[in-house]
């Protein structure tokens, strides 16, 4: 506090927005040390705001919710409004502190911020807590040569980065690649013209490969007085669209649940995303919890004796596949399947098991290569914020200055 002010922003509501205005920094738009314009609300211009604005170079800190204590620096021209529960640091007199100093020594803060504010039921903090952090201040000089040598190493560290994102997005691009040759003959079949299929292979109406199509329930059947804290599972969008079981919260009671039995999840199905988000599968492993989808759903099961899962798996999630479901999706502000019956129809490439084993063989041989160069990848990201950790340690213990 005898360096900065941390001010707290307005509660603008949701009435609020509009189509066309100035942008409202929420939590959500503080991202990887940056603040981020492109998805954000807008709020139309109103001088009972003047206060809440923000300038080029603030620095924004989250200060309640699951992402408490993460933070950014604005580096747009634009001006932009503060929501509530994001902190401003004001800085009191520039000639004592420096803003860039104050941003990365925000770095080393972190971990001391979040555990305070993880010290109840619901994350936040207060501005007071903030103000109140002692911190070792250098002399200006001092302070924004610290910054020169951290913008320096950290630049290089980026580069880095950025390559190695390009890297990962090339690999993504392969992936589809590998998907389209193998979904044409071409991965397995190397002197096939183009065009052409191979001998045996024909497109089918997808619900050929199918044995049922379950959409979620719809209308007051799965309302949200029906939850209960424990019980049956409701399967949710973000199982599909994350791959990942263990998402969600809602649960129903043995009674809704025995109501419900037509829209029940078995071992082995796939669950796929038709509302919003659409064409996103799940297979649901063995041993998934007991439960029913909800409204944004459909369960698909595939007859296995016409169709390999690995087949069915890379075939459906392939580019090719995925624009024909959403070519043939309704809607405006958000995407809806068209329905059951548009999907049966999609054309899907068909041939024997023997040869839908080979395919799967060619594509996870080279998927294979890809897997481990995205954990080398992966590795290297983790190390390199070692390596900025370490950075930002010896400058503010004075260890980079001569």
């Amino acid at each position: 506090s005898d360096i900065c002010h941390l001010k707290n922003g307005y509660a603008f509501k949701s009435s609020n927005y509009v189509k066309e205005g100035i942008p409202l920094i929420r939590i959500s738009d503080i991202q990887d040390g940056e603040i981020v314009i492109h998805n954000t609300k807008k709020i139309k211009h109103n001088i009972k705001y003047n206060n809440y604005l923000i300038d080029e170079g603030d620095i924004l800190i989250a200060m309640s919710g699951a992402t408490t204590g993460k933070f950014g620096i604005y580096l747009n021209k634009i001006k932009a409004y503060q929501n509530q529960r994001v902190g401003n640091f004001i800085i009191l007199d520039k000639n004592i502190l420096n803003n860039k100093f104050l941003f990365y020594k925000l770095f080393t803060l972190k971990l001391y911020i979040q555990k305070v504010a993880y010290g109840g039921a619901q994350p936040n903090i207060s501005s007071k807590i903030i103000e109140n952090i002692k911190i070792d201040l250098p002399p200006l000089s001092i302070q924004i040569k610290i910054v020169e040598i951290i913008d320096k190493l950290f630049n290089v560290l980026e580069k880095s980065v950025n390559e190695l994102k390009k890297v990962l997005e090339k690999l993504i691009v392969y992936r589809q690649a590998v998907l389209s040759d193998a979904f044409s003959g071409k991965l397995t079949n190397k002197n096939l013209k183009n065009g052409e299929l191979p001998k045996g292979w024909k497109y089918i109406n997808f619900g050929n490969v199918v044995k049922e199509f379950i959409r979620g329930p719809f209308g007051s059947s799965l309302r949200k007085e029906f939850f209960v804290p424990f019980g049956y599972k409701v399967y949710e969008q973000k199982n599909a669209i994350y791959q990942n079981i263990n998402l969600g919260k809602y649960f129903i009671n043995e009674n809704k649940y025995q109501e419900l039995k037509r829209f029940e999840v078995k071992n082995g199905d796939y669950i796929m995303s038709c509302s919003g988000t659409i064409g996103k599968l799940f297979n649901i492993p063995q041993n998934a919890p007991k439960g029913i989808i909800n409204q944004a759903l459909l369960i698909i099961r595939i007859d296995k004796e016409k169709i390999l899962d690995n087949y069915f798996f890379y075939h459906f999630t392939s580019q090719n596949f995925q624009n024909l479901i959403i070519k043939d999706s309704k809607g405006t502000a958000i995407s809806n399947l068209a329905g059951v019956k548009d999907l049966k129809k999609v054309p899907f490439l068909y041939c024997s098991l023997k040869e839908q084993q080979k395919i799967v063989e060619e594509i996870e041989k080279r998927f294979t290569i890809c897997d481990k160069i995205e954990e080398i990848i992966k590795i290297t990201f983790t190390k390199i914020d070692l390596m900025k950790q370490s950075i930002l340690k010896k400058a503010f213990e004075g260890k980079l200055i001569n």
